[in-house]
């Protein structure tokens, strides 16, 4: 119980910590230096790992971990995914961050079973980013 306190509270620091961070006055890149410190803070490994390996290979590296814990590093990478493609100015790595947001996003609505109106929500928005649609 106390570890699934401690990783609530983890994924809630995080979401605090990126809304701040978008809502912060400063230049977008400014903010995406910030946000890059997000990835080793948190999962670990440097932007550039989550942006040069393929899906698979990251969930090779997200699988490392046990269920619970996955399902929060997955919830995590998602959404520092999907803000780093909010701000990206760069075409092709947003379009590759934004992809690479949906499919954790929709693997975590396959693991958590816990319905998200705001993941879908989400989901939609970088499918749009990545000029993918169903």
């Amino acid at each position: 119980m106390l570890k699934e306190d401690f990783l609530l509270r983890m994924i809630q620091e995080v979401m605090k910590a990126l809304t701040a961070l978008l809502n912060k006055k400063g230049s977008k890149l400014e903010k995406q230096q910030e946000l890059e410190n997000f990835y080793s803070k948190y999962l670990n490994k440097d932007k550039d790992f989550f942006l040069t390996q393929s899906i698979e290979d990251i969930h090779v590296y997200l699988d490392q971990s046990k269920l619970q814990e996955k399902v929060v590093r997955i919830e995590l990478l998602a959404e520092i995914l999907y803000h780093d493609a909010l701000l990206s100015s760069q075409i092709e790595e947003k379009r590759n961050l934004a992809l690479k947001a949906c499919y954790l996003f929709e693997e975590l609505t396959r693991l958590d079973k816990t319905f998200s109106v705001e993941r879908q929500l989400k989901t939609k928005q970088l499918m749009e980013l990545a000029n993918v649609h169903n």
